[in-house]
């Protein structure tokens, strides 16, 4: 019986606290419109409009970074944050982690962005992948232990061993 009070006074203490905790909440939903050629041969043969329509697709979708999440702020000392999204019309995790600012630096616990990523791509199509697989170093969202003195960080990060043979 004992076992039972604690356990609701723990849930209690913490559904209190996440009521005293800032909550502010965001999302989007994206959409991509694309008109692609499908031409396979790469030689656009066409007399008229209707050939040419042949080989052009037009495809819409819900983007793999259509999001809604929210970032909570506890206290000035601990934060956290979830993100979820619609990838191949199933939800996904994209972020989900604390925060804790010890004065000197923070510790953060949990799926975020990898400390380093250097875009040298705006690509649109393939879901906002900006060449993310294709020789760019990719600042995908992966579990990890990050800590952040100022400007520098260093994480022990997930190992991904995906391979793209695009």
């Amino acid at each position: 019986m004992k076992k039972i009070i604690v356990a609701v006074a723990a849930l209690a203490l913490m559904a209190g606290s996440a009521y005293a905790a800032d909550w502010n909440f965001y999302g989007s939903a994206r959409v991509s419109t694309f008109w692609s050629d499908t031409d396979v041969d790469g030689v656009d043969e066409w007399d008229d409009i209707d050939d040419y329509l042949e080989d052009v697709q037009y495809n819409q979708q819900l983007q793999t970074n259509a999001r809604i999440g929210a970032k909570v702020k506890v206290s000035d000392e601990l934060t956290g944050r979830f993100e979820y999204g619609a990838s191949g019309g199933n939800a996904n995790v994209r972020l989900l982690y604390g925060e804790w600012d010890f004065g000197a630096g923070k510790l953060l616990v949990g799926k975020d962005y990898v400390p380093m990523y250097l875009t040298g791509s705006n690509q649109v199509v393939d879901n906002d992948a900006a060449l993310s697989g294709w020789g760019e170093i990719d600042g995908s969202r992966q579990a990890q232990i990050k800590l952040t003195f100022g400007g520098f960080q260093i994480a022990f990060v997930e190992n991904n061993t995906n391979y793209y043979g695009g």
